[in-house]
């Protein structure tokens, strides 16, 4: 009986300090300029779908957003199994350019991974190249 209750007690502790422990803010604020008194700011969730539309480059099927306190993950989906050489190089260019044009007022760094379809079973034992016989 007194487990219980020490139990329960413990619980509801530890239910109020994660209602007083605040989490990732909603709005994120905007650089302002220093004469001015506008305060603007970007919803989180306007900031990851601007941000997926510009990592949607060329040889990126899908793309999507994760944000932390002070980085921008970037996970892109390409339908290649060999992707070009530069192409994370590319997608980081075009989130932190968009970054650059929305102008945060805290700076975040984008880390950006590629997903590639995986390798069948047919695809390693495919002759990596093929000849055409022609008839005459």
């Amino acid at each position: 009986m007194l487990a219980a209750a020490v139990l329960s007690a413990l619980a509801g502790l530890v239910l109020v300090v994660v209602a007083i422990v605040p989490g990732a803010p909603t709005v994120l604020a905007t650089a302002a300029e220093p004469a001015s008194r506008l305060t603007a700011g970007v919803t989180r969730r306007s900031l990851i779908h601007t941000l997926s539309r510009a990592a949607a480059v060329d040889g990126v099927d899908t793309a999507r957003v994760r944000l932390a306190r002070s980085r921008v993950v970037v996970t892109a989906r390409t339908p290649y199994r060999t992707a070009q050489p530069d192409l994370t190089d590319q997608v980081r260019a075009a989130v932190t350019a968009r970054l650059a044009d929305i102008g945060l007022a805290r700076p975040v760094t984008v880390a950006v991974r590629l997903e590639q379809p995986r390798r069948t079973r047919q695809d390693r034992a495919a002759p990596t190249s093929t000849t055409v016989v022609g008839s005459t």
